[in-house]
């Protein structure tokens, strides 16, 4: 095992135990993980019934600690924003790290799998304007790759059209992931700023879509670029892990789980 040399910091709701998971699968990485919260989720087997953010300053100092017990930090995952004050909270903390070219991974959650909105409108415009333009990856699925163009006013049905509206705002490379359309194979396509785009393809497992794979996929894409891993293999090594998870995904209750025993949207 290498030793922990790097650290990767990691924003997320209470319940998402997701993003711990996946990183446990990476013991060969030199990384360590600090962990910010920022809300509390009350979910089920019928999605999300209630979200409840954390206070902004209780959001500041956890982000302060984290970077207090881990300099040096080298990676960083942000998801579940909930609002403006939380947004802003997070945006604001991570400026220096941005400023010194740390990779930060945004996976902008709008909706749970169950389709329960976990942001509201005035959170959204933050996530587009602190947030996105300071990342060096989003990793948005096609419906909220359409939901952050639209809210810049850009009305489209096509991915390659919101994919350029992130990049144009300064988005370092977006993923649009494909787990939760049709067809035999799963495509996630990686838009790059030169134009170029990068499709990843798997097998769809046939059934419900698992709960918690867009958490897992940017949680283990941020931990291999804390690592030091380039864009490209960082994606893809990232994409095959997690279409493991999938294809060993269980039912449990009326959900299908990445890890069995856990309950993570």
């Amino acid at each position: 095992r290498l030793p922990l040399t790097r650290f990767c910091v990691f924003f997320f709701k209470v319940t998402a135990t997701t993003e711990i998971y996946t990183l446990s699968l990476h013991d060969a990485l030199p990384i360590s993980v600090r962990c910010a919260l920022t809300a509390v989720t009350v979910q089920g087997d019928d999605g999300v019934v209630d979200v409840r953010p954390l206070p902004s300053a209780l959001i500041r100092l956890t982000i302060r600690t984290a970077f207090t017990d881990a300099p040096g930090i080298a990676g960083v995952k942000v998801g579940m924003l909930a609002d403006a004050a939380t947004a802003s909270a997070v945006a604001e903390s991570l400026e220096p790290l941005a400023r010194s070219n740390v990779p930060i991974v945004v996976d902008p959650v709008v909706r749970s799998t169950s389709g329960s909105p976990l942001i509201d409108d005035d959170g959204l415009d933050v996530l587009l304007h602190k947030l996105l333009p300071m990342c060096s990856l989003a990793t948005p699925n096609r419906e909220e790759a359409l939901a952050l163009a639209e809210r810049r006013g850009i009305i489209t049905d096509n991915e390659e059209d919101a994919a350029a509206f992130l990049l144009a705002l300064g988005v370092g490379a977006v993923l649009v992931t494909g787990g939760e359309g049709t067809g035999e194979a799963c495509t996630d396509t990686l838009y790059l700023p030169s134009g170029d785009a990068v499709a990843f393809q798997h097998p769809r497992v046939k059934g419900p879509v698992p709960r918690g794979t867009g958490c897992a996929l940017s949680s283990a894409f941020a931990a291999h670029a804390a690592a030091g891993f380039p864009l490209e293999k960082a994606v893809h090594t990232s994409i095959d892990l997690v279409a493991g998870l999938i294809e060993s995904s269980t039912m449990v209750g009326r959900q299908r789980l990445l890890f069995p025993g856990n309950r993570s949207d």
